[in-house]
């Protein structure tokens, strides 16, 4: 029963802190407000809490805005505090209006631009009716700068809340870091004689990043020191100890108690800077206190704020990620080499023609010591004869026997079928030492590629995550076939490591025979090159899978892969025809004279590396859209380039139709734009 008693009041409790939990956001989210609100920064000036209220999110925009009009009435000098709570007031009544007449916009421009003109204002006035000087009217345009500026700044902030934190990039960490400055500014507010929370805070934030060994604890620890010296000049001694403590945890990188250490040894030299016994004594507890908070941080929180848990988790779940599909690839290798070897006869050899017959045949005959021992010579003339025939793979007749053997051989009839029957043997063992001569180096090509693959994911392990893509593309395509199923396929799909890819593989020749190697061509692409491959391994892969049927077989192959992150794009072309692009508006085409893969034991392609830029656009076709040679598409691009990717497919795809040849062939091109991922959460 007291068991039974304890569990109800612990789910009442659970559910209580669970129906709070919005109150208690809202209620810290006031608090924090109204604490930045009211710290003075650079000398005396406090942007903050307009800031705030201009970048908040909806849900939390009304406790924000009370905090913040708190912290200024009540941290803030009365002079100072009445142009900061008429700014935060048309900054909410700004926001308020974007609500309702523009809900798709946040308004955060909008209501900055309005609360720093709101502040700039009063503080001209305010000067007009104590004085003015230029130092106040400077601290009046950089106080309303700053405003608009750390508005804008924490719309971005928020953005990458959504996004997540972890591997942040341009715009959206200089965004953190210049909050964080703010942050820090606010927490030295607290503070006991010279021991000041924001600098112990600090410190310990840094120690956990250089748990990381990342270059970014430099980039945060002078963030920090900036924001502390913000606050106040006399705290410049503390930031130069922290900074130098950072250097030092991080070269004696390991054992959290050696970093400890080499922070609070660096912490000190900031004691060279201090005038005062109160000032050096505090300056050690300051980089003192540090390093012992890092200390008794859990270890899975200095993991998390250092990022190495999902940093580590995020590569090994790439990596596994990438092995799986290298041991599919694997597996389809082994598929390969089973049905293989399933076509190749067991038997390995063959004797020479005299002794197979006289195995076979002559053995059992009445006759044989006529024809083999008093005829020997004769025979083995007629044996001779009968090679080239057997080397030729020529059927025997009785009709066709040399002279030397019709006139010894009693049974000629017998004699021809079991010349034939070694013949087809002997053409059946060529065959399959040349199996086993594709066999052979197949497996040797697929094994040197999967050993590249596996090199390329070990590299990619100890490399830094990729970076955030900038781009993304648009793609369309449009075709024709001659024969009522084209040969030509097109695929669009992203890759590994922010990658995107576009390939075209045409099927040598028209109808199902073709299409059936277009489509083998182009799946095998797109599985290998989603699985990390790049082109270059990719293409030898599908040459040797196209090379091992009987028959010819064969494809050209166009791949173009382009970085999501630079925008570097990289064209690898196998007997395709002519790729165009259209850059900054001028048309340019890449061409090779090269094979298509599945007809020579080694594939001889071409790569080339190219830089395209927001607007760009690069086109592929089949060759039979240049049946009238390849000037008027160049033409055509350099109309329609700006328009929609699928209406440019379409308008080349006409213009080939009109400009058909007498030899009908499949026609399609694939058509691809570069364009950049903008996000603009200050509107």
């Amino acid at each position: 029963m007291i068991n039974l008693a304890q569990e109800g009041l612990r789910q009442q409790v659970k559910k209580a802190l669970g129906d709070a939990a919005p109150y208690t956001k809202r209620l810290g989210a006031a608090a924090a407000a109204a604490l930045l609100a009211s710290t003075p920064v650079l000398g005396g000036i406090a942007p903050f809490g307009p800031a705030l209220t201009a970048a908040a999110p909806a849900a939390a925009l009304p406790f924000v805005a009370a905090g913040a009009v708190l912290g200024c009435v009540l941290g803030l000098p009365f002079a100072a505090s009445g142009g900061l709570v008429a700014a935060c007031v048309v900054a909410l009544c700004l926001r308020f209006a974007m609500q309702r007449f523009a809900p798709d916009k946040p308004g955060v421009l909008i209501s900055a631009c309005g609360s720093a003109l709101t502040l700039l204002v009063a503080e001209m006035l305010s000067q007009l009716r104590l004085g003015a000087s230029i130092e106040k009217t400077f601290a009046a345009f950089a106080e309303a700068a700053l405003l608009t500026g750390f508005a804008l700044l924490g719309s971005v902030v928020l953005v990458a809340a959504k996004r997540g934190l972890p591997g942040l990039t341009g715009n959206a960490r200089f965004a953190v870091l210049a909050w964080g400055m703010a942050v820090i500014a606010a927490l030295c507010r607290v503070s006991l004689l010279w021991v000041s929370l924001g600098v112990v805070v600090s410190g310990a934030l840094v120690c956990c990043l250089a748990f990381a060994e990342d270059a970014k604890t430099l980039y945060v620890a002078v963030a920090a020191g900036v924001g502390i010296i913000a606050y106040d000049t006399r705290l410049a001694p503390f930031a130069i100890g922290m900074g130098l403590g950072a250097l030092l945890a991080m070269a004696l990188h390991g054992a959290r108690s050696r970093m400890a250490v080499g922070y609070c040894a660096g912490a000190c030299f900031g004691m060279l800077l201090c005038h005062g016994s109160a000032m050096l004594l505090a300056c050690f507890a300051n980089g003192l206190l540090s390093a012992v908070l890092f200390l008794l941080l859990p270890d899975k929180l200095v993991t998390l704020v250092a990022g190495v848990e999902e940093g580590e988790k995020g590569r090994l779940a790439a990596a596994s990620t990438r092995v799986r599909q290298l041991g599919n690839a694997l597996c389809d290798v082994a598929d390969t080499v089973r049905e293989v070897c399933r076509t190749i006869p067991q038997k390995t050899e063959i004797g020479e023609l005299p002794d197979y017959l006289t195995d076979s045949l002559c053995r059992n005959c009445k006759n044989n010591c006529n024809c083999w021992v008093a005829n020997a010579n004769t025979m083995m003339d007629g044996m001779n004869a009968l090679q080239s025939w057997v080397a030729a793979g020529s059927a025997v007749t009785p009709q066709t026997l040399p002279e030397q053997v019709s006139t010894c051989c009693i049974k000629p009839y017998d004699l021809c079928r079991a010349l034939n029957e070694y013949s087809s043997e002997r053409l059946a063992l060529r065959c399959a030492a040349t199996k086993s001569d594709a066999l052979r180096t197949a497996v040797t090509s697929q094994l040197s590629v999967m050993s590249q693959a596996l090199a390329t994911v070990a590299k990619e392990l100890a490399s830094p995550a990729p970076l955030r893509a900038k781009y993304r593309i648009e793609t369309a395509s449009a075709g024709a076939a001659a024969e009522g199923v084209s040969a030509d396929v097109v695929r669009s799909f992203s890759g590994m490591r922010s990658q995107a890819h576009l390939l075209l593989c045409d099927g040598m020749g028209v109808g199902r025979a073709a299409a059936v190697d277009g489509t083998l061509a182009a799946s095998l692409a797109r599985q290998l090159l989603e699985a990390g491959f790049d082109a270059v391994s990719t293409v030898r892969l599908i040459n040797i899978a196209l090379s091992l049927p009987e028959g010819e077989a064969g494809a050209t192959i166009d791949i173009l892969t382009v970085d999501l992150a630079r925008g570097i794009c990289r064209v690898y072309k196998a007997g395709g025809a002519p790729t165009y692009f259209v850059r900054s508006g001028r048309v340019g085409s890449l061409s090779s004279e090269t094979l298509p893969v599945g007809i020579l034991d080694e594939v001889r392609g071409s790569e080339t590396k190219l830089d395209l830029g927001a607007g760009d656009v690069a086109v592929m076709v089949s060759d039979g859209m240049l049946a009238a040679g390849d000037i008027w598409i160049q033409m055509e691009l350099q109309r329609v380039w700006e328009s929609t990717p699928q209406n440019i497919a379409d308008t080349l795809l006409d213009g080939a139709k009109k400009r058909r040849g007498a030899r009908a062939d499949d026609m399609t091109v694939a058509v691809m734009r570069i364009v950049p991922i903008t996000e603009d959460p200050m509107m």
